[in-house]
């Protein structure tokens, strides 16, 4: 195993939301955070990423297999909208072709396993679905 192989694919993911060409950028605009912001951000819908597993991998050429969940936050009652959202995301990575760059450090090799999930915060009542995906990437 070689951890030269980790990349940045949180960063790389966020720039590649935040982008105006990104599929998902005119229901989100650039709200794409690390976590929530403390309070939660001034404008919703938002998209939270997290890495939650994964690894570098061995083989012919190094690659981080990175698992991700990307949350789709909206406010309490717009189940409607966030799922707008989700629907969108999900397609957008479903689509990622391999060789794209999501930043100046990260190429994409693949994605799979799409996953979600509705699951409303508990303590606030704010609109939530869990997106978990793998994606292949390569630091360049």
């Amino acid at each position: 195993m070689t951890v030269d192989a980790i990349s940045n694919v949180e960063g790389g993911l966020k720039t590649w939301l935040r982008d105006p060409l990104s599929p998902t950028y005119s229901l989100v605009g650039g709200r794409v955070f690390m976590g929530l912001p403390r309070g939660g951000p001034s404008t919703w819908p938002c998209l939270a990423i997290f890495r939650v597993g994964g690894g570098p991998t061995d083989g012919d050429y190094p690659k981080d297999s990175a698992r991700i969940q990307i949350n789709v936050w909206d406010l309490p009652g717009q189940k409607r909208r966030c799922l707008q959202v989700t629907k969108a995301l999900i397609t957008a990575v479903h689509d990622l072709a391999c060789g794209t760059l999501l930043s100046d450090d990260v190429r994409v090799l693949g994605t799979y396993g799409i996953t979600n999930m509705w699951l409303p915060d508990s303590d606030t009542g704010n609109s939530r679905y869990v997106v978990q995906f793998v994606i292949d990437t390569q630091a360049i």
